[in-house]
């Protein structure tokens, strides 16, 4: 079982931990649709493309908006866009003030993928190190690959392994903290600890090389038009992250919230290798998870 199911299925009350009510659930989307309208304009006045993925792109679909129980939202960029974003985002003033980015080898940062923070805002989830972190919209950024079967292959094979590596170093730089919701659940503490123990492998790097240098692998094919993309840093790992870059990177517009936001021109083709043909049944009530913090502090 995934660590997030695991965490999902920790007794909130018995651990003192924060469970999210429908009034912050608002506050939170709240929060990230300024963000995305913000963004959206920033990045129309700069010619720069986004789009949304994973579970915000299936809000867009299903809901117009955003899925009514989810807390996070996450957005996709080529490797080309995502570079013109980069340098371009400090030079405005709206995004700086409100928002902070931070990349793969930036220092304390310890994720493989870019992040939007939202500033003034304080959370501590519980797969963490324990220090209060923002409100954080993730970028998964599209790459191109090899249309060479056997190159694209040998490319997998080195992304997944870096992602690997960084999944443990990750959970070592967190052991501590989350080991201290483990003592009601011996498989939480299983799938801390045996993910750790391959950790000392990696040791003579820091956490934040480790990011920079699966970023940098990521990045690594230059053709811009390959005829496939890969989300390299996506859930399903790179095989199951290849799409079609025509139906993945064209963009159209789907209403979310009362706007107008970017998805893939091909996003049924998406959602459906994504979530499977029925995506757009809703799950039944009861399988629907609150979410659930160590502190949350939306002021």
């Amino acid at each position: 079982m995934g660590l997030i199911s695991i965490i999902k299925k920790l007794d909130a009350e018995t651990l003192g931990l924060h469970i999210v009510t429908d009034l912050e659930l608002k506050q939170i989307q709240n929060y990230f649709l300024e963000l995305l309208i913000d963004l959206n304009e920033f990045c129309d006045n700069e010619k720069i493309e986004w789009f949304f993925g994973g579970g915000s792109l299936l809000g867009a679909a299903r809901h117009k908006g955003f899925i009514p129980w989810d807390d996070d939202v996450d957005i996709h960029m080529t490797r080309e866009n995502f570079n013109k974003f980069r340098s371009k985002f400090d030079s405005s003033k709206t995004l700086a003030e409100k928002y902070s980015l931070k990349i793969p080898g930036d220092k304390g940062f310890i994720y493989h993928f870019p992040r939007i923070y939202i500033k003034g805002t304080s959370i501590i989830p519980i797969q963490s190190t324990g220090k209060s972190e923002e409100l954080a919209l993730d970028i998964f950024i599209m790459e191109n690959t090899y249309d060479n079967k056997i190159l694209r292959f040998l490319h997998g094979f080195q992304c997944n392994t870096l992602l690997f590596i960084d999944s443990v170093v990750r959970m070592d730089a967190c052991k501590a903290f989350m080991l201290r919701f483990a003592r009601e659940s011996r498989e939480l503490e299983q799938a801390v600890k045996s993910r750790v123990c391959f950790a000392k492998f990696f040791k003579f790097y820091p956490i934040e090389r480790w990011m920079e240098i699966s970023d940098r692998c990521f990045s690594k094919v230059k053709n811009n038009n390959s005829k496939l993309v890969v989300c390299t840093s996506g859930s399903l790992h790179y095989f199951g992250e290849l799409y079609d870059r025509e139906k993945m990177c064209r963009i159209t517009e789907l209403p979310f919230e009362g706007k107008m936001m970017k998805v893939p021109a091909g996003y049924q083709y998406v959602l459906s290798k994504r979530y499977g043909e029925d995506y757009m049944l809703p799950p039944p009530a009861e399988k629907i998870e609150k979410h659930v913090y160590v502190s949350l502090d939306l002021d």
